[in-house]
């Protein structure tokens, strides 16, 4: 494929198809340095009962339902364009990454409206308010983010019972605790 095709084909797949990363643990010290600002920042836990995340048309619909991520040594990508698999192309990452204990769920973007605040576009989806099953706040989470996040549940989640927690780190084993505040 030529470093032309490649670049459509990147363009294409980045403008027509999202991608919503879960992971199913909220103690990974890297998860927090890297996702949520060095543990300033917090975590939605969502219950992955609800059907927000079973959202499938179909039993070979590709968007609306959440999978685990595959993990591999190996690329994984077809070198023929008609032998591609999206799941192996979208779900699938490099060994390395196994920690993140990833899952994800493809979104289509038609209709959505991109962000842009640094030039590099994000998409933002909606999610029914009572997939939210808590908020758990990084260890260096400041006192104003912790307030302003309650008052966001406050004024939008109607009816469902959000339970706050704080994440702790433990300085001589380096491990991550969340306890419930």
């Amino acid at each position: 494929m030529t470093q032309t095709a490649r670049l459509q084909l990147h363009h294409d797949l980045t403008n027509r198809i999202g991608i919503l990363s879960l992971t199913e643990t909220a103690t990974n010290a890297l998860m927090w340095a890297h996702y949520a600002d060095n543990h300033k920042g917090f975590v939605i836990e969502f219950d992955e009962a609800n059907s927000f995340f079973h959202s499938q048309r179909s039993a070979v619909d590709e968007y609306w339902h959440v999978r685990p991520v595959s993990y591999s040594s190996t690329s994984g990508v077809a070198n023929i364009i008609t032998e591609l698999d999206g799941k192996k192309v979208l779900c699938t990452k490099g060994a390395e990454w196994a920690y993140e204990k990833e899952w994800r769920m493809l979104i289509e973007l038609d209709g959505v409206i991109p962000l842009s605040t640094t030039g590099e576009l994000i998409y933002l989806i909606e999610f029914p308010r009572d997939a939210i099953q808590s908020i758990i706040f990084g260890a260096r989470a400041s006192e104003e983010l912790k307030a302003s996040i309650r008052q966001v549940l406050l004024n939008t989640v109607i009816g469902t019972t959000v339970s706050f927690q704080q994440a702790t780190l433990g300085f001589s084993n380096r491990e991550i605790a969340v306890v419930p505040t």
